[in-house]
């Protein structure tokens, strides 16, 4: 089957991506969730995710590594469910630093810089503050923020206040020393999610496919171009072509996955680490920047470990699987 765009993820990134490139109905674009729809009215009630994150059903559980000298195990949880994370997490809206989105842009990613990231915000926000030069309204992301009048909690503002600290509204419009309820994705008392503000209202587009119970396996290959998904939706399994771009939005833990079963994706990646390791190296001897041999020595090394990992991958693999079977962590 062939699309235009095929996205892997129906989370926050997912969600967004889907519905604007589907607005130009020359493109057709389809949306790959690995789980089910968000049908529970528990994903929606805002502390519903002291249940929906119990199970594995709408989550996936990452346990770690020992961490510290006590070597405690966290487990780090992923949502699996129309909406991804947005559908499970804690809601909190906080929106970062001005200073560190222009530290972004000063570092080369000008598209990054606070005044285009605002104007972003603003955009999709639709806050229970009303608009503002620091907020937006009318946009199709609900937030609110939410006062508690218990006197514990009035008592621990007052506390910050003699400290100095500004009680504001708002935290996500001052950037001071500032004390205030957080900001929360959620409108009239119930969750928004990233499907729910930005996938379903535009469901009925004839050019937008939405697919849950459907595992992203394998990345199809046209020479360097990642041309396309093999994926299955329980004992079927298909090929998605994309005439433009595969866009991989699965999160931080499920967008790596892929790779260790993605040959050539390793050997584009080393040969890429190789090339920018031999150019910081020829420009050292050049130039005489005794500066860049460190990072030279460390564009090897990381070149040498994808290998190694890559023909450790290769030789544990006994048998070739049509997808990989990643649904428990």
């Amino acid at each position: 089957m062939d699309f235009d765009y095929i996205i892997v993820g129906a989370g926050a990134a997912g969600c967004v991506l889907a519905s604007r490139l589907s607005e130009d109905p020359g493109n057709q674009v389809l949306l790959l969730e690995y789980g089910g729809r968000d049908a529970n009215p528990l994903l929606y009630v805002p502390e519903g995710f002291y249940f929906t994150l119990r199970g594995n059903r709408y989550a996936y559980h990452y346990p770690t590594r020992p961490i510290g000298p006590g070597g405690q195990v966290e487990a780090w949880l992923r949502g699996k469910v129309l909406g991804g994370s947005t559908a499970v997490n804690g809601m909190m809206w906080t929106r970062g630093a001005a200073a560190d989105w222009d530290g972004l842009a000063a570092r080369g990613n000008p598209a990054f810089g606070w005044e285009r990231v605002l104007a972003a915000y603003r955009a999709m926000e639709d806050h229970n503050l009303g608009a503002s030069d620091m907020r937006g309204a009318g946009g199709p992301l609900g937030v609110s923020v939410v006062e508690n009048h218990d006197e514990l909690v009035q008592a621990v503002l007052a506390s910050a206040q003699d400290m100095g600290w500004e009680h504001v509204a708002d935290t996500n419009a001052h950037d001071s020393e500032r004390v205030g309820f957080t900001p929360s994705t959620i409108r009239h008392g119930v969750r928004t999610s990233a499907y729910s503000a930005f996938v379903r209202p535009v469901s009925d587009r004839p050019n937008l496919t939405v697919a849950t119970r459907t595992l992203a396996g394998y990345l199809l290959f046209d020479g360097e171009r990642v041309a396309g998904v093999r994926a299955a939706n329980g004992v079927r399994t298909a090929d998605y072509r994309a005439r433009k771009e595969v866009i991989l939005s699965a999160g931080t833990v499920e967008t790596p996955l892929l790779l260790p079963h993605q040959d050539a994706a390793w050997k584009i990646i080393n040969e890429r680490l190789d090339a920018l390791a031999q150019a910081c190296a020829s420009l050292s001897q050049q130039a005489g920047l005794s500066a860049l041999a460190p990072l030279t020595e460390q564009l090897q090394s990381m070149s040498q470990d994808i290998a190694a990992h890559a023909s450790r991958t290769a030789s544990r693999r006994q048998r070739q699987h049509a997808v990989p079977d990643r649904r428990e962590p």
